[in-house]
């Protein structure tokens, strides 16, 4: 009979990925939020690495509070993407939120110099332009559970609204 590992032993031989979390904000025209990080060519949504025993959700409270030095009520869940880069042997788990800003919350908003340049509001169509090519893969899968009001799950091979 095999011997079975102690559970300490099993937990830490199993395979990890890597999660982050990003919150897609809007204004009230439904402009999109968009950050431009001082270590990245192109713009992102608010958002970055789950910490150690941190959720997705408590990541994007956190993300929000670091980026733009607001404290927001929490957002609501959109989906979740699955990216793998095989040249890197790279896989991560996306969480993906969404909340409207107010306009009294845009006014509040700061940014850290030492982390980004600036931030910016974006239509659609616009914010396609300037994001990385991971964002925009995801964002119509995005856009379209924040209209359906249904979450996604983004695979490698494609995506789908439940």
């Amino acid at each position: 009979m095999a011997k079975l590992l102690p559970e300490h032993e099993y937990l830490k031989s199993l395979p990890r990925k890597r999660a982050a979390a990003g919150v897609l904000f809007f204004n009230g025209k439904q402009d999109l939020l968009l950050v431009r990080p001082v270590y990245a060519d192109h713009w992102k949504i608010v958002g970055g690495t789950v910490d150690a025993y941190e959720s997705p959700l408590a990541t994007c409270i956190r993300e929000t509070q670091e980026e733009l030095g607001l404290v927001v009520d929490p957002p609501r869940f959109l989906g979740v993407a699955y990216k793998w880069e095989q040249s890197k042997q790279d896989e991560n788990l996306i969480f993906y939120f969404y909340q409207v800003l107010s306009d009294e919350q845009i006014g509040k908003i700061i940014i850290p110099k030492d982390e980004l340049r600036e931030y910016c509001f974006f239509s659609r169509g616009e914010a396609m332009k300037v994001v990385s090519d991971g964002s925009r893969q995801s964002f119509p899968f995005c856009y379209d559970a924040m209209e359906s009001g249904k979450a996604f799950y983004m695979d490698r091979e494609g995506g789908t609204v439940a």
